[in-house]
């Protein structure tokens, strides 16, 4: 029998960082066999500069977008 598994990034739209609206928390959504879990990474993106369909920043600038 074959173990499988996925990691995906998430952005967590539910959650936001207490001094900012926009900024939301980065999880890592890990699915093997049939459950599913999230861990969160501790970083946190602006939504405006997420890619929803490619699960990534659009733009890496650490100072401005990632923390």
């Amino acid at each position: 029998m074959r173990n499988s598994f996925s990691v995906k990034t998430i952005l967590r739209k539910d959650k936001w960082k207490s001094d900012d609206i926009n900024r939301h928390p980065l999880y890592y959504q890990i699915i093997f066999k049939s459950g599913k879990t999230k861990l969160p990474s501790g970083k946190y993106v602006n939504i405006n500069q997420w890619d929803e369909k490619k699960k990534v920043c659009k733009r890496f600038s650490p100072k401005e977008y990632f923390n």
